[in-house]
């Protein structure tokens, strides 16, 4: 508690430690990224957004919480598109128990003899030897 009263904590000045809101992240205007801006513009974007981030003093969750707001068109699908360690599937098609993979249509039937799918073991032919 500081010396008004108040549960934030701050240090010397008008800094509070508990890190910024998004309403301050926004109000400073930070430059959304597009995909069409290309290496220069990721660049240019990354320097701003490291800029607002030291104004509003953002704690490191916020920063990629604050970030990905300001991702546009496919720039924001490649980043939700990309698997997060640990996550695993993030689709919705249900797992099947068959093949283990993930779809709404039933698996084709796999061939005993040769394990490969498309026929069943009675259309199997054996192809002959070569000389």
């Amino acid at each position: 508690i500081n010396a008004g009263g108040s549960g934030s904590v701050s240090t010397g000045g008008s800094v509070d430690v508990q890190g910024c809101s998004y309403k301050t992240f926004m109000n400073r205007k930070p430059h959304s990224f597009n995909e069409t801006e290309g290496v220069v513009g990721l660049k240019r974007w990354f320097e701003k957004m490291e800029q607002v981030f030291e104004i509003c003093k953002c704690t490191e969750d916020d920063k990629v919480k604050f970030a990905m707001c300001t991702l546009e068109g496919r720039a924001l699908t490649a980043y939700a598109a990309a698997p997060a360690e640990g996550r695993g599937y993030a689709g919705n098609l249900p797992r099947c128990n068959r093949c283990n993979s993930h779809h709404n249509v039933q698996c084709p039937p796999k061939c005993r003899k040769c394990q490969r799918t498309g026929h069943q073991e009675k259309d199997f032919r054996v192809r002959p030897l070569q000389d």
